[in-house]
């Protein structure tokens, strides 16, 4: 019995597996979804700053931008780059893989910079 329970447990577990790898997005399905996060930052970026928009509209898109900001380091994983097998478009620099700590602390100064605008707005 436990033979039994074991191996439909492995089973279960294999299935599992192969049925997450079939889902498994493509490197040029990441690349794409970071392009698209990175417009979206950059649309949040604009609106926040932009006089037209409200204060309660500006503070939500800022949030949402440093949202998208802090998750920059992994919208980059090693594979996605110019000429990674899978990967037939993309703008990213190789230098975000090559130099992973410089890209790192860019992204973080990025982030710095969201919330100090965004702490400065809450001063106001």
């Amino acid at each position: 019995m436990k033979n039994l329970v074991a191996y439909v447990l492995a089973s279960g577990a294999l299935l599992s597996g192969a049925v997450w790898a079939a889902d498994a997005p493509s490197p040029q399905d990441i690349a794409n979804g970071r392009e698209k996060a990175m417009k979206q930052l950059g649309g949040d970026v604009k609106a926040a700053f932009n006089p037209a928009t409200s204060q309660t509209d500006a503070k939500a898109k800022l949030a949402d931008a440093i949202k998208i900001a802090e998750s920059i380091p992994s919208l980059f994983p090693k594979g996605t780059g110019i000429g990674d097998p899978g990967m037939t478009d993309t703008r990213a620099l190789p230098d975000i893989w090559k130099k992973p700590a410089e890209f790192k602390a860019a992204a973080d100064a990025l982030v710095a910079a969201l919330k100090s605008a965004d702490a400065a707005g809450n001063a106001e």
